[in-house]
């Protein structure tokens, strides 16, 4: 089974084994663009692309911004209940938010949503 990978739209790879088209798509294939996502606190955008590896990449974080890569397996994000609400704090701050818990880890924010939304399509067209 090929391995699925989701980046950031900035992300530059020219040695690559695989190909992200610009366009959407109306279904999952190998390379789609799911929907955007607006980071409130940021205000910024995110593009998350979609595609299919005949190889599995080599992951490296951006230390500036990635503390850990965590891979989390199809199966884990399409199991019933795999996502909930927690509360989130930060200093001086606190919201209820989607998360998944994988492997001692709370993933939530935008990478919860582009997580939850890649489900969704999964969901859809395993149903149509």
């Amino acid at each position: 089974m090929p391995t699925c990978v989701s980046t950031p739209a900035r992300f530059r790879c020219p040695a690559a084994p695989w190909t992200l088209p610009t366009r959407r798509a109306r279904r999952p294939h190998c390379g789609s663009v799911l929907d955007d996502i607006w980071i409130p606190v940021s205000n910024f955008e995110l593009r998350p692309f979609v595609g299919t590896a005949t190889v599995r990449p080599v992951l490296v974080p951006h230390t500036d911004e990635v503390a850990e890569i965590v891979e989390v397996p199809l199966r884990h994000l399409l199991t019933e209940g795999a996502v909930s609400e927690e509360l989130i704090e930060g200093p001086g701050w606190q919201l209820r938010a989607a998360v998944y818990r994988h492997q001692g880890h709370r993933i939530w924010g935008a990478t919860a949503r582009t997580l939850a939304m890649f489900a969704s399509v999964l969901r859809e067209a395993d149903a149509g």
